[in-house]
């Protein structure tokens, strides 16, 4: 459970050091100091050491969060065409391919199928062409890794132009919604842009389906504060966790990494 610091919005005059210091206030650095989440975020701005020490203070994503936004979930919660297609393949095996369709802030139910329906890149590519033929300009995100790679080479041979290659490895310049925190790499990045899409206090009404693979999913991983920036755990502590790979949130926060 979260400290109730982290839910409230901090107002300057909370901040008595601050009030007396009207350079600091003319710099915005109120603003600076609310962006880190918790457990940074009231030490620096009162002192609250203890913020963070609950065994979940470094989940990514709040649990409450997601519950949330599925239960606002409607399917008449759809508004606007299909956009982006966040997918995950996987290459034969028990774990799935998942395709996360995204209508705007809508999300439509996960597909998932057996993995040995995507044993090869085109296999993949053809899968995925057949879900979307009715909204052929949408934009599809492809894990670039492992049998996503040839799937994504495989959409020209099936003239899926509309695609996107995404390493969630490579390096991130970009920071989170306040412009204060920096990331490892584009899977931290994927992950904590879907944290500020669900934050109550961001202004946004995300809808997602109600689905308990992908709550447990969306819930597993943690982060740390590294001198690059925001880091993810790795996949394989999820994974032991869990007992499954998080296929699920990752075909999700895939989905994302384009403008709504």
């Amino acid at each position: 459970m979260h400290h109730a610091a982290a839910n409230r919005t901090i107002a300057v005059e909370d901040i008595e050091f601050l009030q007396d210091n009207p350079y600091l206030l003319a710099t915005g650095y109120v603003t600076t100091l609310q962006g880190p989440p918790e457990p940074m975020r009231s030490p620096l701005l009162y002192g609250e050491f203890s913020v963070g020490r609950e065994e979940d203070a470094w989940q990514v994503i709040p649990t409450e969060w997601v519950k949330a936004t599925m239960n606002r979930w409607t399917p008449e919660g759809k508004k606007i065409q299909l956009c982006a297609v966040g997918v995950d393949i996987a290459h034969g095996g028990p774990a799935k391919t998942v395709l996360a369709k995204r209508y705007g802030t809508w999300f439509a139910p996960l597909e998932k199928y057996d993995g040995r329906l995507t044993d090869t890149g085109m296999k993949a590519a053809a899968l995925i062409q057949q879900s979307i033929r009715e909204y052929p300009q949408a934009l599809v995100c492809i894990d670039s890794v492992g049998v996503g790679a040839s799937a994504y080479d495989a959409r020209k041979e099936l003239r899926m132009y509309h695609a996107m290659a995404i390493n969630f490895s490579a390096k991130s310049s970009n920071t989170d919604r306040t412009g204060v925190l920096y990331f490892v790499n584009t899977r931290a990045f994927a992950y904590w842009t879907m944290r500020d899409l669900l934050d109550p206090d961001g202004g946004q009404c995300i809808m997602l389906p109600p689905d308990q693979e992908l709550l447990s999913d969306l819930t597993a991983p943690h982060w740390s504060m590294t001198t690059q920036g925001i880091k993810i755990e790795p996949k394989e502590d999820i994974v032991k966790r869990l007992g499954r790979s998080p296929v699920c949130a990752d075909a999700l926060v895939l989905s994302i990494l384009v403008p709504t």
